[in-house]
């Protein structure tokens, strides 16, 4: 498990008793659970008050256009599966599972160029991504 977790790179295991309710399942209630232990302050977040700030997610999907950029350096987490469809193009999905609390995780396959992309979501957003040679 130790050696697992070592090659699993930094994460957050976020337990609750009972079932998760809808209005917990945002960005915003996940930020505020982690408040103590991460620095939210360049994000945006709904209950703030202050303007908007772009994510680093929509500053990448309004740059997609970019030709100067490759289209797999432009994928972010956070983006959301629109954004991702239109800078790789049509994924095929490969796997789909409901959790009982309503989070439901999609995994896609993109093959843009010469490169396949696999692209882990929750709830239409990017968690984890990864590339490989065709």
């Amino acid at each position: 498990m130790a050696d697992k977790r070592a090659q699993g790179g930094s994460r957050f295991n976020l337990y609750r008793s009972g079932s998760i309710p809808v209005g917990e399942l945002t960005p915003e209630a996940v930020m505020k659970l982690l408040a103590d232990y991460v620095d939210f302050s360049g994000a945006h977040s709904a209950s703030s008050g202050s303007p908007a700030q772009p994510s680093p997610a929509a500053s990448a999907a309004s740059s997609i256009t970019d030709p100067a950029i490759s289209p797999t350096a432009q994928l972010k987490n956070g983006m959301k599966i629109d954004d991702v469809t239109t800078l790789l193009g049509q994924g095929r999905q490969i796997s789909e599972t409901t959790t009982a609390d309503g989070l439901k995780t999609e995994v896609f396959e993109y093959l843009p160029g010469d490169r396949r992309a696999e692209v882990t979501y929750v709830n239409g957003v990017v968690v984890r991504f990864s590339f490989s040679s065709r």
